[in-house]
Formats: C-alpha cells, structure tokens, sequence
C-alpha cells in the first residue's frame, strides 16, 4: 500500500512538534536494567510483504477551503497517483522476490548484539516475524524465551520520486522476568497493557546512487534503475539501512533519559528530510553523530533519524 505523504497544515504541525513542541517520545533504559539484559530475545516484525511506495498527496480541499467536491477530487487524484506509483513499482518488486528484508534484518540485529559487543543488551536469539504491527506486541512477547524481548517493528518504502529507499523502525524493549517488570512502565499496545523498559523511533534514508541515476529523473526511469541487475542497488540500501539502524539502537540504548533534546546550541543544530505519520517534512533536531559520511540527527521528542 503506497503512504501518503501530506503537505500543507498537517506537515506544518508535524515540523512544530519534533522542532520543540513534543513531549519526549523515548522511553530511556532505566540504569538499573542495564545488567539484566544479557539474556534477551529478539523480534523483528514487519506488516508487509513487499517493499512500499508513498505519494505526495492532493490538498486541494486544504487549499479551497474544504468542500465535498474538492474532497471529492483529492480522492480520485490521490487514487489515481497511487495506482500509477504501484504500477511502476511492480518491476522493482518482481526484482526483489528472494529478498527477506526481515530475515535480513534479524540476521544484522544478531551480528551487532551478540555476546561480548558495547552496550546493555545481548540478543540470545532474533526471530524475524511478517503481518504484525504494534498492537500485536503482546502476542510477539509472550511465547519469547528469556529475561526481556526487544522487538523492533519495522517499515521500508521508497520516496515518492523513487530516489531515496527509507526504512523506519519503532523498537520496544519488554520486561519478562519479575526483576525486569518492577523497572517497567506499562504502556498499552493495542489492547494489552505491556511492561516497557525502553522505547524509541529511528528513521534511515538512503539516496540513489550516483552512478545509476537517470539524467531526466522521471519516476519510471528511477524505478527501473532501483531494479537493474536484480535490484542489487536497493538490496544493498535497505541492508545499509537495517545496519544503520542497528547502530543507532546500539547507541541509544545506552544514553540516559532527558526532559527533552532540543539542541543545546546553534552549532548542534541540523535540518533533515523525515517522513513522518505520512507527512513529508523538513525537520530541525540535534546533530549527534557524524561519520562516513552519514549524520544522525535526534529530533525533540528523541527519536533519531540517519541522513547523508
């Protein structure tokens, strides 16, 4: 299914709330949690099958001033888009059929937290899970074997321009053992209420390379680029994407928690592109990595997002 990306006053709110206007998203690892976590299981759920795609929406309604016959034309223009951007996405899909971005992904979560590796956590195992989303965190930990369960639920799309591949990914550490859920917070997932030792988002984007792009940039030509040679250019940006991610996570979970991360000055400032809800927006957070070339900005309510 293609996700809308919307422009106008939604997008506007949305830059407001991660520019300073949001209370923190992230749920920092209580300290005392910190040595309990070598015995952890992994999860990595995707709702999809298939990589996504993403329109720019049709605000007409917004722009006129609302009316059911401007809402009218958003729907059949935004349906219209859609079916197109699916349409030149299927080349890209059929490319990608031996591709398991979750297995891929579990695969690099086991590698980054496997025993002896920086930081709180050690995954015992990770198992890689398809059709789950977050209301279904209760079942994905429940038959889970060890003292807590991070599960990561994850999303890969393409811009609307079919540039730039984008993964997101809301991950949530769960208490299991008695010690574990005296440190948690309960926090309802659909309709359970589940004991949660950590949360937060991570957002990667990574652009076409440059010796691939088509010189006129039409969305057909970009899509068949993504696909050539068995789609060897996207396996290898959402394999970067999920390493990323990994890293960022690793890190995190090791920093305290925090009124808010608002930049503590001009110079750690920094601006990005984040899609964000189905809004594609400008964000302002604080620059708080920079290496090879890639920067992870954090945004005011913590979550963090991987830019080039």
């Amino acid at each position: 299914m293609p996700t809308s990306l919307i422009p106008g006053f939604f997008t506007t709110l949305a830059l407001l709330l991660l520019a300073g206007c949001a209370t923190p998203y992230r749920n920092a690892l209580p300290a005392a949690a910190a040595s309990q976590l070598t015995n952890t299981a992994g999860v990595v759920a995707v709702a999809q099958h298939e990589i996504g795609t993403s329109i720019n929406s049709s605000n007409m309604a917004g722009a006129m001033g609302g009316g059911l016959l401007f809402a009218l034309v958003d729907a059949a223009a935004n349906s219209s888009s859609a079916k197109k951007t699916e349409g030149f996405a299927a080349n890209l899909r059929q490319a990608m059929l031996d591709f398991s971005f979750e297995q891929q992904t579990a695969q690099i979560l086991g590698q980054r937290f496997a025993a002896g590796a920086p930081g709180p956590v050690t995954l015992s195992t990770v198992i890689a899970a398809q059709d789950k989303t977050g209301n279904d965190l209760a079942e994905l930990v429940a038959p889970a074997q060890g003292d807590a369960v991070l599960v990561v639920f994850a999303k890969y799309f393409m811009d609307p321009q079919f540039t730039t591949v984008v993964v997101s990914a809301d991950v949530v550490v769960v208490a299991k053992s008695a010690a574990l859920q005296s440190l948690a917070t309960k926090q309802r997932y659909g309709k359970a209420s589940v004991p949660v030792l950590y949360r937060n988002g991570f957002q990667t984007t990574w652009a076409m390379p440059a010796g691939i792009q088509p010189a006129d940039n039409k969305r057909e030509n970009n899509v068949a680029a993504w696909a050539a040679d068995n789609g060897q250019a996207t396996r290898s940006a959402l394999l970067s994407a999920a390493g990323e991610i990994a890293a960022m996570l690793q890190w995190d979970l090791g920093q305290p928690a925090k009124a808010d991360y608002k930049p503590a000055d001009t110079n750690s400032r920094s601006d990005m592109v984040v899609y964000y809800d189905g809004a594609h927006l400008m964000m302002r957070g604080s620059s708080i990595h920079s290496a090879d070339g890639r920067e992870w900005v954090q945004a005011a309510d913590g979550r963090i997002y991987g830019q080039r």
